[in-house]
Order: C-alpha cells, then sequence, then structure tokens
C-alpha cells in the first residue's frame, strides 16, 4: 500500500503503479503522508515498523588514524581539482555544483562498480537522451493532464549565453505544480 500510495523508496523498485488521484490532489496527498507518519510515530500497528516514510539511513561512524585522514584530504584535493578543470574545459558554469542533478550525478560515480567509465557520445545523444526525455515526460504527466481543467500560466524568459545566442526558458504553472516545459510540448 505504501508504494502505491507514496511510491518506492530511493533504489527500489515498486511493481505497482502510484495512485493517479493521490499525484493529482496534493492537500490529500500531504493530508495522507501526515497521518501516516503520526501512526509510524506513535506506534499504533505493527505493520508499520517496516515503512519507508519516517525511516532515515543511519550514520556509519568509522573513526581513521591522522596519517590516512590527512592523505584522504590530498586525494580529495585532487577530485576537486579535476572537477574544476572539467568545469571550466568546457564552459561549465559553477552554479552546476549546487544543481541536485549533479549532485545525484556525482552520487551514483561514487557508488558505481569498479572501473567504471563514462557512457560514450554516441551513447548519450542516443539512449540516453531518449530515457531521459521519457522520464522527464512520466514527471510531467500528472501536470499535463490538469492543464484543461485547472488552466496554465506560461512565463518566460530569455538572454544570451556566453557567445550572444539567445536562450529562452518557458515555465508553466498552475495551481498543483511548476513544471519547465519546452514550447514543443505545449504546441501538443
Amino acid at each position: 500500500m505504501h508504494y502505491h500510495f507514496f511510491g518506492a523508496p530511493p533504489g527500489k523498485k515498486a511493481g505497482i503503479q502510484r495512485c493517479p488521484a493521490l499525484m493529482k490532489d496534493r492537500v490529500r496527498y500531504d493530508k495522507l503522508r501526515r497521518m501516516v507518519e503520526e501512526a509510524e510515530k506513535s506506534g499504533v500497528s505493527s505493520s508499520l515498523k517496516n515503512s519507508t516514510i519516517s525511516t532515515k539511513p543511519k550514520a556509519i561512524v568509522v573513526k581513521a588514524n591522522p596519517i590516512a585522514s590527512a592523505f584522504n584530504v590530498m586525494e580529495r584535493d585532487m577530485v576537486d581539482l579535476k572537477v574544476m578543470k572539467g568545469l571550466c574545459a568546457n564552459g561549465i558554469p559553477f552554479n552546476v555544483l549546487r544543481n541536485p542533478q549533479f549532485c545525484e550525478m556525482v552520487t551514483a560515480t561514487n557508488n558505481a562498480p569498479k572501473r567504471y567509465k563514462a557512457p560514450s557520445y554516441e551513447k548519450e545523444r542516443t539512449i540516453l537522451l531518449d530515457g531521459c526525455k521519457r522520464d522527464v515526460k512520466k514527471h510531467l504527466a500528472p501536470v499535463k493532464d490538469t492543464l484543461y481543467t485547472q488552466g496554465v500560466s506560461i512565463v518566460s524568459d530569455g538572454w544570451s549565453n556566453v557567445k550572444h545566442r539567445p536562450l529562452i526558458n518557458v515555465i508553466a504553472v498552475n495551481s498543483n505544480a511548476m513544471a519547465e516545459y519546452l514550447l514543443k510540448l505545449l504546441k501538443k
């Protein structure tokens, strides 16, 4: 039931579709989530012991000797320098370091199998780009479904990049959520 109402926890597959009624009604979703969290805290039911809403991963404390930690500082500085070189060499702004997707990428790379190599240019621009597009469409589906019933406000902003090419950002907002759309998606 948890997976149906709240989705699978990070790193697990649900195997069941999320409740479409709750996905459209954020107020009901938040109310149900609060009720479940309160029930977990009070211990009302023994079936809530394995619930995934209010449980947080426990931190593992590892004590290291000063020499080992000194070497880790040097290794971290070397990695930081390589990240900096990569950003500068490709003209990527430093704000990307604040981006949650960038942080997820770094975490995924840290947890990747040994000898992991980045995907090839061909794989990125074909298979992975299509998968990313499908994922974005899936996350935008609840917002797109409510556009006809609740309406939408469109806000746009423009600026130019380093090469003085125009960039246009379009955001569609309604009472349920905010999502960035490409103009192509809005035309459909």
